[in-house]
């Protein structure tokens, strides 16, 4: 279908924001991105309904975008359609020891409202900028837990248009995996299974690993967050694991190391910023290089946390 086509057909089937060839540099963390076919921010499920349904019947890709963290988009950009969830679809409900939360909320707030709750279980939340969609997809955690352990159940979208419930077995989720990362299913809301506890501990505990985070990560520019995973899902802290995949690419004397205006942190090696014009190849570039450098001396092969999409 032309895109002329495409765009008078989605637009009578969609009441939100249509834009055609929108940046996805100002759409993702790390500012950096070429531009999306069709980028269309929903004005309400109905919307999403439809947008997926059509995507569906005429084998157009689509990509669901939140807060577009942990997210490295090509320079060439993104074909088919980008459909944003947050910002729209960020409701937060709670139900005794339990909260439901829509997934484009921001998973730092959903933390934030637990606490306020007097409900424990989300205190690793705290500093981390992704939604709660996002946060189901890649199992996102901390040093306290990740959202796989209170994981209760979700509600997902597939491209027939209908609405299903998926149990925290069925997500079989792994270090920083689920096995809905490879589906096209579009994930509506999360319910999480939480303790009460005096908001004065969840307060505490959640003080101190922002202060952790605030001493150990790069504070105040661009990036997509960790760029590898911790081999075996380790911390490096017991004796035995494997070293984290900051502590690797330190090792190989890559901090500071650079390609254009992508730089490998001074503060954690497993972060890559943009200092103001990156490129997305230059970032990937670098990520061969600390690759190859990690695994020629340690003789591990560093995985990727982010996800890369788009036409390289």
């Amino acid at each position: 279908m032309k895109k002329e086509s495409l765009e008078k057909k989605l637009r009578e089937i969609c009441r939100g924001e249509l834009r055609l060839g929108e940046s996805m540099r100002a759409h993702t963390s790390l500012r950096i991105g070429g531009p999306a076919d069709i980028f269309i921010i929903p004005q309400d499920f109905e919307d999403l309904k439809n947008i997926t349904m059509f995507a569906g019947q005429e084998e157009i890709p689509y990509f669901v975008l939140g807060k577009g963290t942990n997210l490295l988009v090509s320079d060439k950009g993104l074909r088919g359609i980008v459909i944003k969830v947050a910002g729209w679809m960020d409701h937060i409900i709670n139900k005794e020891e339990k909260v439901l939360a829509g997934s484009g909320a921001d998973l730092s707030r959903v933390g934030r409202v637990a606490k306020d709750l007097g409900l424990s279980g989300l205190e690793f939340a705290v500093g981390i900028p992704g939604t709660v969609g996002g946060a189901v997809i890649t199992n996102a955690g901390g040093n306290l837990g990740c959202l796989g352990d209170i994981l209760n159940k979700v509600l997902v979208l597939n491209p027939q248009g209908e609405v299903k419930i998926l149990s925290k077995e069925d997500l079989n989720s792994d270090y920083r995996e689920s096995l809905i990362k490879s589906t096209d299913l579009i994930i509506l809301e999360a319910e999480l299974s939480l303790k009460s506890e005096k908001k004065e501990e969840i307060e505490r505990r959640m003080e101190y690993l922002k202060a952790q985070r605030i001493k150990s990560q790069p504070r105040g520019i661009l990036s997509a967050g960790s760029i590898f995973k911790n081999p075996n899902g380790s911390s490096g802290a017991s004796e035995g694991e494997e070293p984290p995949a900051g502590y690797l690419i330190e090792r190989v004397g890559a901090k500071g190391l650079h390609l254009g205006d992508a730089y490998v942190s001074e503060v954690h090696a497993n972060f890559i910023i943009n200092r103001e014009k990156a490129k997305a190849r230059e970032v990937w570039e670098l990520i061969n290089i600390i690759r190859a450098r990690v695994e020629k001396k340690f003789g591990i092969r560093l995985t990727l946390e982010i996800e890369m999409v788009g036409e390289w």
